[in-house]
């Protein structure tokens, strides 16, 4: 007992941290790697462990600045069923303490499958000795919930939209186990704590865990207005039906007759293709650009000359909510103000009137009236950009955020 509790004084100062995640690096998911970043900073140790990289075409230039890739381990899914059964065979056979991981495992079908998969990897490749692990996204922290079985660390999952929404509330039951054994779950705001509460967390081992921003990579800059250019409005997003870029369409129609205005979009995703059609039917092509998926970099500088930044996020058809959507901190950051919805998390990190404006989701008529307000009032737009820059230093800069997850991890391990 005394060595414990030497060692846990020990790695107060230094501590070695694995991440979990499905994919690694992903270009969308700027507040994994800025987490990282920020605990590397801070002199910890983390390493990552992911199902595969992202077959993606851009990264972020940070990925080499800190060598993360060198710190990134791919405990790929089992290629086939066939595949899976030899996995799991190994485990029994090689590792054969884990036997009650077995039937337990079965019981979850595919999902359990991949969860034995990665219980073997874990014990081929020896990877028992951090002294936090922390799994990213819900259905990660199910893959990993054999955690507790097999080491005396803390086990921290961690939600951040579409798993606290779709995922879990449609299968709540998949998660009791992990919910059980997970010493602490980690959600956006206070709606996502419903969501996962709701779903059979206990309450008592949620708390709210900021996303992290790199301000060294956001520069205050303003863009003042100028009479003789259109006012630049800007979105980074997937194209995805909770995005609200439907409502935002039909707002920006509604007002490119009576403003100069131009909007820029910078991402992809599943409805990319329907929304152009819907951009030449309407006769905008000249109005809206699309640029596809950018780097970091890139969208710094579309930051720096942007006027606006808009994202009418709103519920899915299919349930699929926000978390606390990292672009709109980025763009507060920037000093863009904000134009967006009272949706899910979003209230908790715009603020209305403030450092930009909010409306009710799903309601193009008022989305309409905020950004023809907005355009109408120029003089309102630099005390919204430096709220929200002082905003984003104040609570989501990635030394405020690396500083809570270590006092997160230490009050784990010292509980």
């Amino acid at each position: 007992m005394d060595s414990f509790n030497t060692r846990r004084v020990i790695i107060s100062h230094n501590m070695e941290i694995a991440f979990l995640t499905n994919y690694f690096p992903k270009i969308s998911e700027t507040f994994i790697i800025n987490q990282v970043i920020g605990l590397l900073e801070r002199g910890h140790s983390v390493q990552i462990f992911a199902l595969e990289s992202p077959d993606e075409d851009v990264t972020h230039e940070v990925i080499d600045e800190y060598d993360l890739l060198e710190r990134t381990t791919y405990f790929p899914s089992p290629e086939n069923y066939f595949h899976g059964l030899s996995r799991v065979g190994q485990l029994i056979v090689n590792y054969p303490a884990s036997i009650s991981q077995v039937l337990p495992s079965f019981r979850r079908g595919v999902e359990g499958g991949v969860r034995l998969s990665t219980l073997y990897q874990f014990k081929k490749f020896d990877c028992g000795g951090f002294d936090v692990y922390h799994a990213h996204f819900g259905q990660v922290g199910k893959r990993w919930d054999f955690l507790p079985d097999e080491t005396d660390a803390p086990y921290v999952v961690s939600f951040y939209g579409k798993d606290a929404s779709v995922d879990l509330s449609e299968r709540p039951e998949t998660y009791e186990h992990t919910f059980n054994v997970t010493d602490c779950v980690t959600v956006l705001s206070e709606d996502m704590r419903e969501d996962v509460v709701g779903s059979g967390c206990p309450a008592e081992k949620t708390t709210i865990q900021p996303l992290p921003v790199d301000l060294n990579q956001f520069s205050y800059s303003p863009t003042n207005p100028a009479k003789t250019e259109p006012t630049r409005i800007l979105t980074v997003a997937r194209f995805t039906e909770k995005k609200g870029l439907d409502d935002a369409l039909e707002a920006i129609d509604s007002v490119a007759g009576t403003h100069d205005i131009t909007w820029t979009i910078a991402g992809g995703g599943p409805l990319r293709d329907t929304f152009e059609t819907e951009i030449q039917e309407r006769g905008l092509e000249t109005t809206v650009e699309m640029l596809g998926w950018v780097t970091q970099e890139r969208i710094n500088e579309l930051l720096h000359d942007a006027h606006l930044f808009i994202l009418p996020s709103k519920t899915s058809s299919e349930g699929d909510k926000e978390g606390t959507p990292t672009v709109l901190l980025e763009a507060q950051a920037a000093g863009v103000p904000v134009l967006s919805t009272y949706h899910a998390g979003i209230p908790e990190i715009v603020r209305d009137g403030e450092t930009g404006i909010l409306v009710p989701e799903s309601d193009p008529e008022k989305l309409t009236n905020a950004l023809d307000r907005f355009l109408s009032t120029p003089e309102t737009w630099t005390e919204m950009a430096r709220n929200g820059r002082e905003f984003v230093e104040e609570n989501h800069s990635k030394q405020v955020v690396a500083e809570q997850l270590e006092e997160l991890y230490l009050k784990q391990l010292n509980s």
